[in-house]
C-alpha cells in the first residue's frame, strides 16, 4: 500500500480530530439544552407547589378569622376571659397571613386585585370583632349583642368567604394548568435525555468512522481506546460492550454499581449476563438486536434488570453496533429508579387522599344508621325484661353493633386530616405506662425488649391515637411470630435531612422523635408493602383482622405532621419507623382522665332534640322521656328556633352539628344563646372534622353513635350543673 506524503497526512489528521472536536461540542450543547429543559421541569414543579401553598394560606386565613369569631362570641356570651384565648392567639396572625398572601400572589395580577378587595374586608371584620369585645368588657352583654344583631359582621364575613372562595377557585384553575405544565416539561425533559442518548450513539458512529480515516496516518487505535475510557468513567450513564449472544466484553463501573456488582465480580466471572433480564423483557431485547442488525442501532426503550440482591431495577436502554463487527454492540443504560419511585409515591398519596374522603363520608352516614339501631336496642332491653331468650339475642345483636361502631370509629380516624386533643407528651413515659398492656397482648413465647433513649425530645400528639397505633403494631408483630420470637420497641431523637426526604415521599426535613417497633416474624413481601397502609388490606388469613390497624396508624401519624415507614424481609422480620415532630415544650402530659359523672335515676325539665334523622330524634325523645324529661323535637335549625320561641321553659338544646337547611348545629347554638343566654347546649356529630375546631372548644360535643345511657348521663350532668349554679 503506497504511503501518503506529509501534507496529506496532516490534512487527514485535521479531518479526523476536527470532526471529533466538533462532534463533542455539539454533544455538549445538546446536553446543556437537556439540562436546561430538566431545570425548567423542576421550575414547573415549584410553581405547582407554589399554587398549593397559596390555597393552603387562603384556608388558614379564613380559619384564623373563624377562630377570632369563636373567641369573640364565647366571650360575649360568657364574659369570661378564657374564651378570648382563640381570639388573642389569632389576632396577631391576621396581618401576617394577609402579608404572606400578598407576597405569594405577587406573580398573579388577578389574585392581587382580589386580595386588594379582600384586605379591607378583613380589616373591617377584625375591627368589628375588636369593637364588640371592647363593648362587652366595658358596657356588658347587651351592648355587644346589639352590634352583633346588626348582622354587619356576618355580612362582612360572608363577603370574605366569597372572596376567598373566588381566590381558591382561581388557584384551583392554576393548579390544573401548572400540573399539566409540570407533566409536559417532565415529558420534554425525558425526550431530551433520550435524544441525547441517541445522538450520543449517532455521534459515536461518526467519530468511529473518522477514527478509521485518521488511523491511516496516525495512531488512532490508541486515541479510540482513550475515548472509550472516558465513556467508561462516566458516573451518569452505564455503558457496556456486549455480543449478540449476551456475553459482556466490557462494562463501566456505573453500570456495575447500578446492578449491585463490583469490578471484581465482573472479572472473576461471577455475573450471569443471560439471567440479568427478567423473562418478560427478553422479547424486547430480541427486537432490539433485530433492529440493530437492519439499521445499525436500536431505539431506546424501557425494561428492567435484576439487581444482585434479587430486586428489579427499571432502566432505559439504547445501543448501536460496535465498529464494523455485526456481532458486537455498545449499550447505554440509565437508571430510572428515582423517577419511578417518585411517580409511585405521588400516585399513592393521591390514592390515600381519595380513600380518606370516601371512607369519611361513608362512616358519617353509617353512624346515623348505627345510632338508630343502638337506640332501638336500648328500648327493647327495657321492654323485654324477664324474657331471657330474646334478651340473649338482643345482646348478640348489641355486640355486633358495637363491633360496627368500633369499625366506623376506625374509618373516621383514618379519614380525619387534623389532629384533635393534642397534648405535649414524653413518648418514653407512654411506652413505660403501656408495658404491662403490651406484655398481656403477646404470647409467652415472644420476648419483649425496650430500648428507650435518654433525653428524648417531647412531641405534640393525641395520646389515645398513639396508644391505639402502638397496640396495633404490637398485635401485628405477635401475629407475625406464631412460634415465638423477639419484639423490640425503641425510641430515639433523630434528624431527617433533605436527602432522606427526597427518597421518602411525604417526609419533611427537621427534628423528630422516632418510635421503632420491630419483630423477628415472617416478614412482608415487597408487593404487599406497597399496600400495607390501605384500609381493609391485610396480610393475615381470611377472617383474622379488619385491615384497619395500620391504616389507623398511618392516618394518626400523617395528621400529627409525622411520617411512617416500613422495612421488611420475608423470613427475617419487619420494622416500622414512626416519626413525630419535635416540640419545644418542656412539660409533658401523658394521661387523659375521663371525668364523666354517673347517670342519675330520674330527671325533670324540658329538652329540645334537633336531628335531620327523624328516627334518631324520636329515639332520643322516647329515651329521655322514660327518665322523666319532657322532650320536643325538630328536624332543622329554623324549626328549632321556632320551638324555642314557642316554649320558653326549654332548658336544654340537644342538636346534631351537621344538618341541612342553611343552619348547622353550631350556628343554631349561637342563635339560641342569643335568645336565651341561660340555655344549656349539647351537640352531637358523627363526623370528627365537623366539630374539631370551634364547636369542640365551646360545647364539647358527643360523638355519634352514642348509647342512650350516655345521652341521659350527659343531659343530667348539664342540667344538674345549671341547678347547682342557680343555688
Amino acid at each position: 500500500m503506497p504511503r501518503l506524503n506529509p501534507v496529506a497526512c496532516l490534512v487527514l489528521w485535521v479531518m479526523g480530530y476536527g470532526t471529533i472536536i466538533l462532534s463533542f461540542s455539539f454533544l455538549v450543547a445538546l446536553l446543556l439544552i437537556a439540562l436546561y429543559v430538566d431545570q425548567k421541569s423542576k421550575q414547573s414543579g415549584a410553581w405547582f407547589h407554589h399554587t398549593l401553598d397559596v390555597k393552603a394560606k387562603l384556608t388558614e386565613t379564613l380559619s384564623i378569622l373563624q377562630d377570632m369569631e369563636t373567641g369573640q362570641r364565647g366571650y360575649i356570651i360568657t364574659g369570661k376571659e378564657e374564651y378570648l384565648e382563640p381570639f388573642n392567639l389569632a389576632r396577631p396572625r391576621v396581618d401576617q397571613f394577609v402579608a404572606e398572601l400578598k407576597f405569594l400572589t405577587q406573580d398573579n395580577p388577578s389574585q392581587q386585585a382580589k386580595l386588594k378587595a379582600l384586605a379591607p374586608l378583613i380589616d373591617a371584620k377584625v375591627k368589628e370583632l375588636e369593637n364588640t369585645v371592647l363593648l362587652r368588657s366595658k358596657d356588658g352583654f347587651k351592648a355587644a349583642l346589639s352590634v352583633v344583631e346588626t348582622n354587619k359582621g356576618k355580612q362582612v364575613m360572608d363577603e370574605i368567604r366569597f372572596m376567598i372562595q373566588k381566590m381558591g377557585e382561581e388557584e384551583a384553575r392554576l393548579l390544573v394548568s401548572r400540573e399539566q405544565a409540570f407533566n409536559n416539561d417532565r415529558d420534554i425533559s425525558r425526550i431530551g435525555f433520550l435524544s441525547f442518548i441517541l445522538l450520543f450513539v449517532g455521534l459515536s458512529i461518526v467519530i468511529f468512522y473518522r477514527l478509521r480515516l485518521a488511523h491511516r496516518v496516525t495512531e488512532d487505535v490508541k486515541m479510540y481506546s482513550d475515548l472509550f475510557k472516558i465513556w467508561k468513567d462516566s458516573d451518569i450513564i452505564g455503558i457496556l460492550r456486549s455480543s449478540a449472544t449476551g456475553d459482556v466484553i466490557d462494562a463501566n463501573e456505573t453500570f456495575l454499581t447500578m446492578l449491585g456488582y463490583t469490578t471484581e465480580d465482573f472479572h472473576e466471572g461471577n455475573m450471569d449476563w443471560r439471567k440479568l433480564t427478567p423473562p418478560e423483557f427478553l422479547h424486547l431485547d430480541a427486537n432490539a438486536i433485530e433492529q440493530a442488525t437492519d439499521n445499525g442501532s436500536w431505539s431506546a426503550f424501557e425494561k428492567e434488570y435484576f439487581h444482585k440482591d434479587g430486586t428489579r431495577v427499571p432502566i432505559i436502554i439504547g445501543g448501536t453496533k460496535y465498529r464494523d463487527d455485526p456481532a458486537e454492540y455498545i449499550v447505554f443504560v440509565i437508571d430510572l429508579s428515582a423517577q419511578k419511585q417518585l411517580e409511585s409515591h405521588l400516585r399513592r398519596a393521591q390514592k390515600m387522599e381519595a380513600i380518606g374522603q370516601l371512607t369519611g363520608g361513608i362512616a358519617h352516614d353509617f353512624n346515623n344508621i348505627l345510632g338508630i339501631i343502638m337506640g332501638n336496642l336500648d328500648l327493647l332491653k327495657d321492654q323485654l325484661v324477664g324474657d331471657t331468650t330474646v334478651l340473649k339475642r338482643v345482646a348478640t345483636i348489641d355486640r355486633s353493633v358495637q363491633r360496627a361502631v368500633d369499625l366506623t370509629k376506625q374509618l373516621l380516624e383514618f379519614s380525619r386530616h387534623q389532629a384533635t386533643d393534642v397534648v405535649m407528651s414524653d413518648i418514653n413515659q407512654v411506652v413505660l405506662d403501656m408495658s404491662d398492656m403490651i406484655k398481656r397482648s403477646i404470647t409467652p413465647a415472644v420476648e419483649v425488649n425496650q430500648d428507650l433513649a435518654e433525653g428524648l425530645w417531647l412531641t405534640d400528639i393525641n395520646l389515645g391515637d398513639f396508644q391505639d397505633a402502638l397496640v396495633n403494631l404490637v398485635l401485628n408483630a405477635r401475629d407475625a411470630m406464631p412460634d415465638g420470637g423477639r419484639l423490640t420497641i425503641e425510641t430515639r431523637n433523630c434528624h431527617l435531612d433533605a436527602t432522606y426526604c427526597f427518597h421518602h415521599f411525604g417526609a419533611t426535613p427537621g427534628e423528630y422523635v422516632q418510635l421503632i417497633v420491630s419483630d423477628t416474624g415472617v416478614g412482608i413481601s415487597s408487593e404487599q408493602q406497597v399496600k400495607i397502609f390501605d384500609p381493609f388490606y391485610t396480610t393475615k388469613d381470611p377472617g383474622k383482622g379488619t385491615g384497619l390497624g395500620l391504616a389507623m396508624a398511618f392516618g394518626f401519624v400523617t395528621r400529627s405532621n409525622g411520617y411512617i415507614d416500613v422495612e421488611s424481609e420475608l423470613g427475617v422480620g419487619t420494622t416500622f419507623h414512626l416519626y413525630f415532630a419535635r416540640t419545644a415544650a418542656q412539660v409533658p402530659v401523658n394521661s387523659i382522665v375521663d371525668r364523666q359523672p354517673e347517670a342519675n335515676s330520674r330527671g325533670s325539665g324540658t329538652i329540645l332534640a334537633v336531628d335531620d334523622e327523624e328516627e334518631l330524634a324520636a329515639l332520643a325523645k322516647e329515651s329521655l322521656e322514660a327518665v322523666g324529661y319532657r322532650v320536643l323535637t325538630a328536624t332543622n335549625g329554623k324549626e328549632a328556633l321556632e320551638r324555642l320561641a314557642e316554649h320558653p321553659d326549654i332548658s336544654l338544646l340537644f342538636s346534631d352539628v351537621v344538618m341541612p337547611g342553611g343552619i348547622n348545629g353550631y350556628e343554631l347554638a349561637e342563635q339560641a344563646m342569643g335568645i336565651r343566654s341561660d340555655l344549656k347546649i349539647l351537640l352531637t356529630s358523627g363526623h370528627t372534622e365537623k366539630v374539631s375546631g370551634r364547636a369542640q372548644q365551646a360545647y364539647n360535643p358527643m360523638m355519634k353513635p352514642y348509647s342512650f345511657t350516655d345521652l341521659i348521663r350527659r343531659v343530667q350532668s348539664l342540667l344538674d350543673e345549671s341547678k347547682n349554679a342557680s343555688r
